[in-house]
């Protein structure tokens, strides 16, 4: 990595490191060629609130070889700096990035585009984001990836993943066996184990890790069976590498898979994932799983929770009370784009909130999810351009009530709205610069306009949307606005003021 980039983070660190700072909030899609694929599927690392590092994962339209970006930005949602992360050939897509005390572990999956394979990769950083060491699998399996990555005591690693023996030409896989490996300091393997149903069809992989007490390491994944089939699996290793039990989760009821492990303080694990139900013609068929393992395989309980069409969950943390919140997207109905979600419940399975997040009207997702200083979450993933087929990075920073608009958590009643007593849609922030972010408290199948007038009356901007309760948006304001103060006006479908708000620009 350039010596001007580590110099660049390391004095970013050093100076901002002495200061403390303020709830921030940003929601930020990142610009880039409209012939690249840009996703971000690892979490943000914060090393502290100005320095955000971030690993663009980048194919070219219509190959499959790229440039993976190394990114700084800061608590504003500004990118400082971008540079190619190590190697512009083969791709590199990185699933997940941990900060253990003076370092950063990365993880996920090497593209060698000559062979046309994917191998095993991880890596060590410096906090001044030099690499301290990489290492690479080679498997005689065509695809193989590391979805999680944790430190161990005395300085070792353990990792989880799957290896892929896919089709010749396509992405669908003949067979597959889910991993769990071990690795000292260095990244050199001590220990790694495959496992599978015996039955060379099936498709096993790993996509969440834990540890206990005893450094004994849990991971979880799915088994798929033929059709939409799916088992939730879980295996645990010893801190030795041997297998002690692999527990695989049948429903005769519903399709299901875990994602998400985390050690609870009374010794069990908490898995949690997705479950549907196979009839996708339903209204609702999709729940977020939770499944309470005990240390010797029993099962303590299971919930599915937060019912809906379509609720989909792809990473989670702990936080600070000990509560689970998870990041994926949110499909209300077959007819509508997904958009990002974010959602928290109890270790019991009891619901605290969910919140719907969006930045354009294209479709999005959240893969990720990390916690914030100040006790927010910074959440990653991608907007899609479905006309052309290719997708941008997107980072969202909200509260610690899953919040771009500060306030969102508050319950309102409906009486008090149509009594207009209570304002249909919150304004955040005002006054503002670049974007405002505004709550909805309304469901209507219409679309809604604001509209920006100026001093002297003239409508200088608008905005459409689809009204969606507890959705929160996100205003670009366009460079020519200069600084004043403006009427915000909104108007339902048939062009009726429902709401006016004075809105001030810097």
């Amino acid at each position: 990595m350039k010596k001007s980039i580590s110099i660049f983070c390391f004095l970013i660190i050093s100076i901002f490191n002495h200061f403390s700072f303020t709830q921030t909030y940003f929601n930020v899609v990142l610009p880039s060629d409209r012939n690249y694929v840009d996703g971000l599927y690892h979490p943000l690392v914060e090393l502290s609130q100005d320095s955000l590092i971030f690993m663009t994962s980048r194919i070219y339209l219509r190959e499959r070889h790229g440039t993976p970006n190394i990114e700084v930005m800061n608590r504003y949602g500004f990118v400082y700096t971008g540079v190619p992360f190590l190697d512009s050939i083969s791709t590199i897509t990185i699933f997940d990035s941990k900060l253990n005390d003076s370092a950063i572990y990365i993880a996920g999956t090497r593209f060698v585009y000559k062979d046309t394979v994917e191998n095993f990769w991880y890596c060590k950083l410096s906090l001044q984001l030099d690499t301290l060491w990489t290492k690479e699998l080679l498997t005689d399996y065509n695809r193989c990836y590391v979805q999680k990555i944790l430190a161990l005591r005395g300085q070792r690693i353990a990792f989880c993943g799957g290896k892929d023996q896919r089709r010749p030409n396509s992405t669908a896989s003949l067979t597959s066996h889910g991993v769990v490996a071990i690795a000292d300091s260095i990244g050199n393997l001590i220990h790694f184990v495959e496992f599978n149903d015996l039955d060379t069809t099936t498709l096993e992989g790993y996509y969440g890790l834990a540890v206990d007490k005893d450094e004994n390491i849990y991971s979880c994944g799915i088994v798929k069976k033929s059709g939409f089939n799916h088992d939730a699996v879980i295996v645990k290793v010893s801190p030795n590498g041997k297998l002690i039990w692999r527990k695989q989760v049948p429903s005769l009821e519903f399709s299901e898979g875990l994602l998400y492990g985390q050690s609870m303080p009374n010794g069990s694990i908490l898995f949690v994932g997705d479950s549907y139900k196979p009839n996708f013609f339903d209204d609702d068929f999709s729940f977020i799983l939770l499944l309470s393992l005990l240390p010797d395989g029993n099962i303590d309980f299971t919930k599915r929770i937060m019912k809906g069409f379509e609720n989909y969950i792809d990473n989670c943390v702990s936080d600070n009370a000990g509560n689970t919140v998870c990041a994926g997207y949110y499909k209300p109905n077959r007819e509508t784009k997904a958009d990002g979600w974010i959602c928290k419940f109890t270790p019991t399975g009891d619901s605290l909130w969910s919140r719907v997040i969006s930045k354009t009207e294209r479709t999005e997702q959240f893969f990720n999810i990390s916690k914030a200083s100040d006790g927010g979450f910074y959440l990653t993933g991608l907007s899609k351009i479905d006309s052309i087929n290719t997708s941008k990075s997107w980072i969202v920073k909200v509260d610690s009530f899953g919040c771009l608009v500060p306030g969102c958590q508050n319950v309102v009643n409906t009486n008090d709205i149509s009594k207009r007593k209570v304002a249909a849609f919150k304004f955040f922030p005002n006054p503002a610069r670049e974007v405002f972010y505004f709550l909805s408290r309304i469901t209507e199948s219409k679309n809604y306009q604001i509209k920006v007038i100026d001093l002297q009356g003239r409508e200088v901007f608008k905005y459409s949307f689809q009204p969606d309760s507890g959705k929160q948006y996100v205003v670009e304001i366009p460079d020519q606005l200069s600084s004043e103060i403006y009427t915000l006006c909104v108007l339902n479908e048939k062009g009726k003021m429902v709401q006016v708000e004075k809105l001030e620009l810097h």
